[in-house]
């Protein structure tokens, strides 16, 4: 009822983060931020089981988290940026924390993310 809620778990306390998330498309950050590909919305109503089946694609946004300050602030809109859509299977920080690694479920290319704040 009402869409995909999400929560996050730190310090024995629990947070509820502001928009519907998936473990795979999240990554640690740094602190209490993470770095999560996310549509918009969610249009299927049998999200997020039709996603894992295979049936159901996003095009997502990335977004940084504030878990503690309950914020997601909007990075980059794959789609505008590039004209194609993205679908991210899985996240990853490189080791310097500066770029992230996604893959694109839809096709399976791998994508490189440098945020500018």
């Amino acid at each position: 009822e009402g869409g995909a809620v999400s929560f996050a778990y730190e310090d024995d306390t629990t947070y509820r983060l502001p928009l519907g998330l998936f473990p795979e498309k999240c990554t640690p950050w740094g602190g209490s931020r993470l770095m999560c590909a996310s549509p918009s919305e969610f249009t299927d109503s049998d999200y997020p089981d039709s996603w894992y089946k295979g049936i159901f694609s996003s095009n997502d946004l990335l977004w940084s988290i504030d878990i503690t300050g309950k914020e997601a602030r909007l990075l980059a809109n794959p789609q505008a940026e590039t004209g194609r859509i993205i679908d991210v299977g899985y996240i990853v920080k490189d080791s310097t924390g500066d770029s992230f690694l996604l893959l694109n479920k839809n096709d399976m290319t791998l994508w490189l993310f440098s945020p500018t704040y």
